[in-house]
């Protein structure tokens, strides 16, 4: 019996260091020192790229001005936004704001399974996701007020619903972003290289095709 209790005790000296091992590798690595990082815990954390959720996954990229220009096309599919952060939560981390070309869209995170850092806002961000037109419940207006520090007079400003267009994104990757594909992706119509050039004529299928038939093919129905 004696024997047996060394033999345990000897065990639980080999295991309670690897447990402590396995937690640690879990904390935020040492190089987010000095961030305000609330509940957000980086996948990537290296050469000026956080990512956070997943990585992107190079989906369909869509200008910000064209996904909202043009939300009850898009509404419901998986794309790729780009832009500059201009808030984020201030108690987890749970939201964020994104601008682009003068619009701007609130980003939740999928089945509040991760979050970004408190201190986020004012870098470039690309997130994918899937873009969504809802009405937002007065309630919840003040809820995300509060959330991003609004004072109690501002908050009773807020006045009944409002109908927005959201995203929820599955991958979120701060600072350093990849470049985005020469073919494939959609800049928006203001983006259009024959806008650019000042052709009049139909685009074909060798070119865009129009947002429609875009958000068709980016869902995978047809025409």
């Amino acid at each position: 019996m004696k024997r047996l209790i060394a033999v345990i005790a000897i065990l639980s000296l080999c295991v309670i260091p690897l447990v402590a091992q396995e937690k640690g590798a879990d904390s935020r690595p040492t190089s987010t020192k000095g961030r305000k990082m609330g509940l957000a815990r980086p996948l990537v954390f290296e050469g000026g790229k956080e990512v956070y959720g997943a990585n992107l996954a190079g989906i369909q990229y869509v200008g910000l001005k064209t996904a909202i220009k043009d939300a009850k096309i898009w509404d419901g599919k998986k794309v790729q936004l780009r832009g500059k952060i201009t808030a984020v939560c201030s108690k987890k981390g749970c939201w964020m704001k994104v601008k682009q070309d003068g619009q701007e869209i609130r980003v939740k995170f999928t089945g509040y399974s991760f979050f970004v850092p408190l201190d986020a806002a004012g870098r470039d961000v690309a997130v994918e996701g899937t873009l969504s037109v809802r009405v937002e419940k007065e309630a919840e207006r003040r809820h995300y007020a509060e959330d991003a520090g609004a004072s109690k007079a501002d908050i009773a400003k807020i006045k009944g619903d409002k109908s927005t267009v959201s995203f929820m994104a599955d991958a979120v990757q701060i600072g350093k972003l990849p470049p985005l594909k020469k073919k494939g992706g959609c800049e928006g119509c203001e983006g259009c290289e024959m806008k650019k050039t000042g052709a009049t004529s139909t685009p074909d299928s060798k070119s865009c095709g129009g947002c429609e038939k875009k958000a068709k093919q980016g869902s995978g129905s047809q025409q």
